[in-house]
């Protein structure tokens, strides 16, 4: 018998089996332990082996294994062996092996095996990620020597893959987090940031992203990286160290929750540390701003996942294969963020929404696909809990059972929104969509469907009216709507009502000082908090215990009360105080909170007697108020003059804000003399409960007020005169935000930029605004000229055309040429971005005008650009060819090498879509070849993809695939799901050419998968088209559906279509014809037009797989 019918080998690599590993280990230790050398296990796997499989199949996958276990045998020693451990992890035994010789072999095998490319069609380029462990130096016995080795070659792939690992000081032993997928590139930038600190002893490190895209679990492998260097990590949120001797270096890791303690420990290590000694800080931000004054020497950007990573990590967390569906379900709910991934993942577990699908895979429980595929919305969570409102929730909750519209009625400080977002918190699982919150304190009428769309995450289609879109987005939702502060738009009520006709499944609760007076409404008057009897107080011994269990508004002074002072408590000595400090208040929720939290320094007692003068003064001043809003005037009033002079004058100032604020904004815009003393000022308001702090993603705390307080300090703000200055100084800050803005929305920070606009858009409205009403419209000018590549993302399209309107409209300062060109290119592109070209056209030419009268080269070839999209939309190729090429022109007279990029890229696509191949390749060569210059990755993308589009429109299949494979890899490696699902189609289409029709229908689909799942509109109706070409000869009526449900697309959205395609689409209808009658080709014909394209989407994918 054979050593592999024996089991001994493994057939398929000619490596022993992993039968004999535990035999071969326990000789080994028996062996060492009778000498004095010991011995290595090294456990290895290959990098990204599934996409192998994937890509090209399992039997070339089969032939890489076969290839890397020869490969392996000729780097090692002739008495290693080799094992394979199962799938493509292996484990090799180096016997009589001391760790210096370890190393190195673990390093040759890991430099050999990516060193050359493994021979096949296409040669591909593999590599091994290798964990070693020594004995007895890691472990004592085989199962743990095991475990480390797999522990480290885990730390191999955290470190960036492709290298070996032979300790694990920097990681405790403690597993690797498998959200470091798709981190290789910035962790690379890691070890060159700590390399360059040897040689400029003092700089930072950024690390951007979104808010979720796991900025911790970075900075913690940054920090391993760093002590495996000998650095001293140093965390920024638990201070400065006590002095010992001088480290190697010092790396300071800052998380967001650390910002304001940075400055100061990178400070003190600065003077405690010698010139020489490298420190360096690592901070996580979204905004761009750092903690220390430190040179930032690198920057990284942590991008979200692409959907082949959130499958990685969905195998890894589930211990199961995730299916398709599940995939996606994850992405679109995610965005790619692991952190909202992580969340969602989490719900459907909790509430049993995975399923194992036919073949082992977990998949989406189907009863939750048959709902409508659109993200879960989340409520807000306050910081501090609710106190004594069970009641009421319970009521309300009822009330939203029997009623689709109603609304919480009472004055300011009653607690209306903290009560809504209890009753969200308690119904929202009801509704399959969630709870969205719709804060409407800065809206006016006019402006409540833009804030609706944008707390729903609605963008706006282009040609249709917003409140169409809402209205249609909603129609299909099961959604709970939370609207807070109603009264100020109380003229939009009618929105309600249509809102309630359109959209049977959503339910909203609004909060209001009165009442819509909509149709089907339900009111509820929200009640004081209750008082305890007096029967209660009478009652001797135990009464404070009895008050507090009978009386929420007790309890609320208690809780905040003893936030401020944690020995404070409610006695028999202080309890009347306490009870008629209360009842003088009305049971106001928010001026009980006012009042407790000063009991730092001032007695109940004390409180009273101040505060009864205060409110009774109040009444005096302000009788025609409503009583209750008299007792909250004067509570506030009384809070405020408790302030210290400066920071009262503090509390005025932040009435200027609109949506919140952070401190680096409020450092900007404070007429600050005592810098030093602002946090401070700041942290004692948030003390006061004037202020609110509250978890701002990844940038530490967000600052806000209540619209109560805001008001009053807004009011109290214009009585000391200073309104007009502090609107002044919040424009030219924020006018300045958007100019940076504009400047990095085209640079590698733009998703951080996105998000920041995004958070400060409130502040930028409200600054533009009072700009134009001030008569001082130079800071709103700035705002227009910044913001428009922002409002180009679809953010806000529609208001952003409506500033730049109103600026163009305006005479109360003559606009220069060069500023007037630069608003009408800026208006002319959001035109073009709402298929609006016919407008874009004559906003463009008005552009080109004043641009060449001012002299300005750059926006003249940015109004030329403008004019070629616009006549390229409308099929004047010819025109669009003189534009492009006069905006070409002016670039190169310039030296602007990213405008001669963009020129080139603009006239392949012209060529191409005109058909001139030789005029596309000269473009793209150039274009590319400008790109690899700049070191424009995603550029370079763009070019490989052009490049292989033509070389297919050559019939050069082999010159294709190679620009197409490197573009491919590149634009994973950015996670460009664009990119991405070009490369996979025009690889399909190579496919075709070749014969290859599987490898085509695999390809050609999982193109269609990623382009339905981002939206693309024009290379979604070609992928529908391709593969319906592609299955005529499969499933002939799936294809007629297909190519239905394209020529639907093409038509509502007014696509354009080129020869090539539509010769296609005549080729395919002409198999069709000869395998269907004409009635069967018009019924699947006309289904496809009329079904929705994710069950169009969904079936083809699962019919092409069953293909495979």
């Amino acid at each position: 018998m054979s050593d592999e019918q024996q089991g001994i080998i493994d057939p398929l690599t000619g490596a022993y089996s992993r039968a004999l590993l535990a035999p071969r280990l326990a000789e080994e230790l028996a062996r060492a332990a009778r000498s004095t050398t010991g011995f290595a296990v090294m456990l290895f796997d290959v990098d990204y082996f599934k996409s192998v499989n994937d890509a090209y199949g399992h039997g070339r996958g089969d032939e890489v294994l076969k290839q890397l276990a020869d490969r392996v045998n000729r780097f090692v020693r002739g008495y290693d062996v080799l094992f394979r451990y199962g799938g493509d992890e292996f484990v090799l035994l180096l016997p009589e092996t001391e760790e210096a010789d370890a190393v190195r072999v673990a390093l040759r095998l890991t430099e050999g095996i990516r060193g050359t490319d493994f021979p096949g069609e296409p040669p591909l380029n593999v590599s091994v990620s290798l964990g070693v462990a020594l004995f007895p130096k890691d472990a004592a016995t085989a199962e743990d020597l095991l475990a480390c080795a797999d522990r480290r070659n885990y730390l191999a792939k955290q470190r960036g893959r492709a290298c070996a690992v032979a300790d694990d000081a920097e990681s405790d032993a403690r597993p690797v987090s498998s959200r470091m997928l798709e981190r290789d590139v910035p962790l690379t930038t890691v070890h060159d940031f700590l390399t360059r600190l040897r040689v400029e002893p003092r700089g930072a490190l950024r690390v951007a992203g979104e808010p979720g895209a796991g900025h911790t679990r970075f900075l913690e492998a940054a920090a391993h990286a760093a002590k495996l260097r000998g650095f001293q990590i140093v965390d920024a949120s638990a201070g400065v160290p006590e002095p010992g001797p001088t480290p190697p270096g010092v790396l300071v890791i800052a998380d967001r929750d650390a910002r304001s303690r940075t400055a100061e420990v990178v400070r003190e290590l600065t003077e405690r540390l010698p010139a020489t000694t490298p420190l360096g800080l690592a901070y996580a931000t979204s905004d761009g701003i750092g903690g220390a004054d430190l040179p930032v020497l690198d920057s990284v950007e942590l991008l979200p996942w692409s959907p082949a990573a959130l499958r990685i990590w969905l195998r890894t967390t589930l211990g199961a294969e995730p299916s398709l569906v599940l995939v996606d379900w994850l992405t679109e709910r995610s965005a790619g963020l692991p952190a909202r991934a992580q969340r969602e993942l989490d719900r459907l577990q909790k509430n049993n929404h995975l399923v194992r699908a036919e073949h082992g895979a977990v998949t989406v429980a189907p009863a939750l696909l048959a709902k409508p595929s659109r993200h879960r919305h989340q409520l807000p969570v306050p910081i501090t809990e609710m106190v004594g409102r069970q009641h009421e929730t319970v009521q309300v909750a009822q009330l939203l059972n029997e009623r689709r519209l109603v609304t919480l009625i009472g004055p300011a400080g009653i607690g209306k929104t903290r009560l809504s977002l209890a009753v969200g918190a308690a119904v929202q699982d009801r509704f399959p969509d969630g709870a969205a919150f719709v804060p409407l304190a800065e809206a006016s009428a006019d402006l409540v469907v833009p804030v609706l769309a944008q707390a729903l995450d609605i963008a706006e289609v282009p040609g249709q009216a917003l409140v169409d879109t809402v209205l249609e987005q909603l129609a299909d939702l099961s959604l709970l709507l939370i609207l807070d502060n109603f009264e100020h738009v109380i003229d939009s009520s009618p929105l309600i009502g249509q809102l309630l006709t359109a959209a049977p499944g959503v339910r909203v609760l609004v909060c209001s000082r009165q009442r819509l007076g909509v149709y089907g409404e339900q009111v509820y008057r929200v009640p004081s908090l209750a008082l305890p009897d007096d029967a209660v107080l009478a009652s001797g011994p135990g009464a404070a215990q009895r008050a507090l269990a009978t009386s929420p508004a007790l309890v609320l002074f208690n809780t905040r009360a003893r936030a401020a002072a944690y020995d404070f408590a409610i006695t028999g000595d202080n309890l009347a105080a306490v009870v008629e400090l209360c009842r003088r208040l009305d049971g106001l929720p928010l001026a009980i909170e006012l009042a407790a939290a000063h009991i730092d320094t001032l007695s109940p007692e004390r409180m009273l007697a101040d505060l009864a003068g205060r409110l009774e003064l109040d009444g005096e001043v302000a009788r025609d108020r409503p009583e209750r809003q008299q007792t909250l005037r004067g509570a506030i009033d009384w809070s405020v003059n408790l302030l210290d002079p400066p920071t009262r004058h503090l509390l005025h100032w932040l009435g200027i804000f609109a949506g919140g604020w952070q401190l680096g904004d409020l450092a900007e815009v404070y007429p600050n003399d005592g810098g030093a003393d602002l946090p401070k000022r700041l942290e004692s308001l948030v003390d006061k409960n004037l202020v609110r702090a509250e978890p701002d993603g990844p940038d530490g705390l967000r600052y806000s007020m209540l619209e109560t307080i805001r008001a009053y300090a807004a009011e109290r703000l214009a009585e000391d005169g200073e309104a007009d200055p502090a609107h002044r100084r919040h424009a030219e800050h924020y006018a300045g935000m958007a100019e940076r803005a504009g400047g990095e929305m085209i640079g590698p920070e733009q998703v951080t930029w996105t998000g920041r606009v995004e958070r400060e858009y409130q502040n930028l409205r409200a600054a533009f605004n009072r700009s134009l009403l001030r008569a001082d419209p130079v800071p709103a000018f700035r705002m227009g000229a910044g913001l428009w590549r922002f409002w180009r993302t679809g953010r806000h399209i529609g208001e952003g055309r409506d500033w730049l309107a109103r600026l163009l409209a305006g005479d109360a300062v003559a606009l220069s040429d060069q500023i007037r060109a630069q608003l009408l290119h800026a208006a002319a592109v959001l035109a073009g971005a709402q298929d609006d070209h016919e407008t874009g056209y004559a906003l463009a030419q008005e552009s080109l005008r004043y641009a060449r009268a001012a002299g300005d080269a750059h926006t003249t070839a940015q109004a030329c650009n403008a004019l070629g999209i616009a006549t390229l939309a409308a099929g004047d190729y010819d025109a669009a060819r003189g534009f492009y090429t006069e905006s070409l022109a002016i670039c190169e007279e310039q030296g602007a090498a990213l405008g001669m990029a963009i020129a080139h890229g603009n006239l392949t696509r012209l060529a191409l879509r005109t058909g001139d191949i030789d005029a596309a390749s000269e473009h793209a060569r150039r274009c590319l070849e400008l790109d690899r210059q700049q070191g424009n990755t995603r550029g370079i993308m763009l070019g490989l993809l052009c490049l292989g589009e033509i070389s297919l429109a050559r019939w050069d299949t082999a010159g294709a695939r190679g620009y197409l494979d490197e573009s491919l890899a590149l634009s994973r490696t950015l996670g460009d799901v664009f990119g991405e699902a070009m490369a996979l189609h025009l690889l399909g289409r190579a496919a075709q050419r070749e014969g290859d029709g599987a490898e085509a229908l695999r390809l050609v689909c999982a193109a269609l998968a990623l382009r339905n799942e981002v939206g693309d509109r024009e290379d979604l109706a070609i992928s529908l088209e391709s593969l319906g070409v592609l299955l005529a000869g499969h499933d002939a009526e799936l294809a007629a559906r297909l190519l239905g449900a394209a020529e639907a697309l093409r038509t509502r959205h007014r696509l354009p279509d080129n020869g090539e395609a539509a010769a296609e689409r005549e080729a395919g209808l002409v198999t069709l014809r000869e395998s269907l009658d004409t009635g069967t080709l018009a019924v699947a014909w006309t289904a496809g037009q009329s079904s929705p394209l994710d069950l169009i989407v969904a079936e083809a994918v699962a019919r092409v797989a069953a293909l495979s």
